[in-house]
C-alpha cells in the first residue's frame, strides 16, 4: 500500500520539477537599461547628457513688440515651441502656453505639448526678450543652472 502512495508521490514531484524547467526555459529574461560597461563609458554618457542639457536650456531671444511686454513674452515662448513641436524635435501637439510675471520684468512661463510641460524663464529687456526652457537632466546629473540671461 505505501508503495502506491510513494510511486503516485514520485511521480508528481517528477511533474512539478518538469513543468518549473519548462517554464523557466521558455520564460523570457526582463528588459532593463544594460548597466554602462566601466566608469568612463559612464562619464561619457554624462557629459553627453549635460551637453544636450545645456543646449537645450541655451538662451533665445525674440523682438519686444508693441503689444505688451506680458504678451510678447508669451507670443515668444508659444511660437518658439510651435516651432519645436512642429519639426518634431519635441513631441507634440503643441497646446498652450501661460506666462506670468515673477518680478519686475522677469516672467516664469510653462508650456504643454504632447501632454507634457515645459518650464521656461523669460527677461525682457527694452527691446528684446531673452528666454529659455528649464530642463531637469537625467539622474544622475546635477542640476545645470539656467543662464544668467534668463533669470
Amino acid at each position: 500500500m505505501w508503495a502506491r502512495h510513494l510511486t503516485a508521490f514520485l511521480v508528481f514531484a517528477a511533474l512539478v520539477v518538469l513543468v518549473v524547467v519548462f517554464v523557466d526555459s521558455h520564460q523570457s529574461p526582463l528588459t532593463a537599461t544594460p548597466a554602462p560597461a566601466n566608469k568612463q563609458q559612464q562619464a561619457a554618457e554624462n557629459r553627453q547628457d549635460a551637453e544636450n542639457v545645456a543646449a537645450q536650456q541655451a538662451p533665445h531671444t525674440a523682438p519686444l513688440t508693441g503689444s505688451g511686454t506680458a504678451a510678447a513674452v508669451h507670443d515668444a515662448v508659444a511660437g518658439y515651441m510651435r516651432s519645436q513641436t512642429g519639426q518634431g524635435f519635441i513631441k507634440g501637439p503643441y497646446q498652450r502656453t501661460h506666462c506670468h510675471a515673477i518680478a519686475g520684468s522677469r516672467f516664469s512661463c510653462r508650456v504643454s505639448a504632447g501632454g507634457l510641460n515645459y518650464p521656461f524663464l523669460a527677461v525682457a529687456g527694452t527691446s528684446r526678450i531673452t528666454y529659455c526652457q528649464v530642463v531637469t537632466p537625467p539622474y544622475p546629473l546635477r542640476p545645470i543652472p539656467v543662464s544668467r540671461r534668463c533669470r
